[in-house]
């Protein structure tokens, strides 16, 4: 708690330096070595546009080096959206049938792209034409926290925003590492391995992602994301495929809803729900995307951003409906809650899927933490002097590091850390990925009552607050349920 209180701190003196410029849009525009000073430590040749990060020191994971492309932005998006989770999506056709499927899926994809745009669009604030700021610097928010502080305020706004950024963010990362390594152990017995828990695969699978955390900062972190995004649409392709051409029994396929009471069957309806709408993700990562393209003080970064989240979501749209549909015709009510384990067979090609989940997460655990390591990056900055490379660097090895041992430790400590993210996550992900954006939007744009872009955003904000309710009474049901099967450390005795 002292430390949570610390970091608040430290981020709300860093929101008050830079108060007046938000509140007041009292920016002027500045010769080119005044400019230095905005771009926390970039160099002035740079010409970038003004940000809100006035006097930073040149300690910013998201920023430093803006070498960001269109191509990048579509790797970043599709490691972040096409995750793990979509081999899951056939279970929750099961729940809901065919055609409450189909429409909750394009629902959720439809609400999630335009909640993105969103975040795309407020990213820049545009001096208006005839006022007396015309003429003046793009004014850019490279960081969700400082666009949730332009919108509420410098002390309102990180409490609106931070806890449920940093429960997600960081819950998502223990996820994947607990998924790194399920995978792993799932590998290693279809190979004919010898019974084993799934805590030694979780170090192993820490160990490398500690050297990859050590990548300075977000623009160079593009080839991990080109790694993360291929291997998504490997796994995705391989249950595609082998969903659709491996013969099943067509005669004991059942589309009914599963058995069970009337309320096990309402909470599955839940769950369902709540797994569709989360399941496009990336939203809290959007702005450190847009923040990594460079550009001029008056040139927008928007059309390229735009470019790389259309393609990402056509992209994820195609792989999300096709493992849904394909896995859900082969199997029915069946489905198992990973599609691959329902397929079974050829082995070597559920061991290639399983290898490319692995290699993803190690991608999607990274695109996820940088933000968390920006952030406290940036608060030790403040509070520790750090004159040299070599003290930066020392800083940025020790605190990931540390980072990773805790996601690591963790995942061994609560091997059954999913029934436990499904909570975390309709807290987390509700809030920010389809709350606070339509909010900001009402806020800083500031659209007519009369208007549908009005009621729009406030429905988008009353239906998802709903969903994400029911998401979070039934995790708690499932926790409730299974609590009895709970041990610590489970993993290091032979138990998956």
């Amino acid at each position: 708690t002292h430390s949570h209180n610390t970091m608040a701190t430290l981020l709300q003196q860093r929101i008050a330096a830079m108060a007046p410029d938000i509140s007041n849009h009292s920016l002027t525009p500045q010769p080119e070595k005044g400019l230095e000073g905005k771009l926390g430590g970039m160099k002035s040749q740079d010409s970038m546009s003004v940000d809100m990060e006035p006097e930073l020191p040149a300690y910013d994971a998201i920023t430093e080096n803006r070498a960001g492309t269109t191509t990048s932005v579509m790797f970043h998006n599709v490691t972040a959206m096409v995750g793990a989770g979509i081999l899951g999506l056939p279970s929750t056709m099961g729940y809901l049938g065919w055609a409450p499927g189909v429409i909750i899926l394009i629902l959720s994809l439809i609400v999630s792209w335009y909640t993105f745009y969103v975040l795309v669009l407020l990213h820049e604030e545009v001096p208006e034409v005839g006022s007396e700021k015309e003429g003046m610097p793009i004014i850019r928010y490279n960081h969700y926290q400082e666009l949730a502080c332009r919108a509420f305020g410098p002390k309102k706004g990180v409490w609106v925003l931070m806890p449920f950024q940093i429960i997600l963010l960081y819950g998502i990362a223990i996820t994947y590492t607990v998924a790194g390594g399920s995978n792993l152990l799932s590998t290693y017995k279809l190979l004919g391995g010898s019974v084993v828990g799934i805590g030694p695969w979780v170090l192993v699978w820490s160990a490398v992602q500690i050297g990859l955390s050590q990548i300075p900062n977000f623009s160079a972190l593009g080839w991990v994301s080109c790694v993360g995004a291929l291997m998504s649409v490997t796994y995705s392709v391989i249950a595609i495929v082998l969903a659709a051409t491996f013969p099943t029994d067509r005669a004991i396929v059942s589309y009914e809803t599963p058995g069970g009471s009337e309320v096990s069957k309402l909470f599955g309806v839940f769950n369902a729900l709540t797994t569709i709408a989360f399941a496009y993700g990336g939203h809290n990562i959007a702005l450190e995307i847009q923040g990594t393209l460079p550009a001029g003080p008056y040139e927008s970064t928007v059309p390229r951003m735009m470019l790389g989240m259309n393609v990402t979501f056509v992209a994820t749209a195609i792989m999300y409906f096709g493992v849904a549909f394909t896995g859900f015709a082969a199997y029915g009510n069946s489905v198992g809650g990973n599609i691959l384990d329902s397929i079974g067979q050829p082995v070597w090609v559920i061991c290639m899927a399983h290898l490319a989940v692995v290699l993803h997460v190690f991608a999607s655990y990274q695109v996820y933490s940088f933000t968390l390591f920006d952030m406290i990056e940036r608060g030790v900055a403040h509070v520790v002097t750090i004159e040299t490379a070599f003290k930066r660097t020392a800083v940025r090895v020790t605190i990931r590091t540390l980072y990773v041992f805790s996601t690591a430790f963790i995942a061994c400590l609560i091997p059954f850390f999913g029934d436990l993210m499904s909570l975390f996550g309709a807290i987390g992900v509700t809030p920010t990925t389809f709350v606070i954006p339509p909010i900001l939007w009402l806020i800083l744009r500031k659209p007519s009552w009369r208007t549908p872009a009005f009621w729009g955003n406030w429905a988008i904000i009353i239906i998802m607050t709903i969903v994400g309710c029911l998401g979070a009474i039934a995790a708690v049901r499932t926790i409730v349920l299974n609590a009895s099967k709970y041990k610590v450390f489970s993993g290091f005795n032979g138990v998956a």
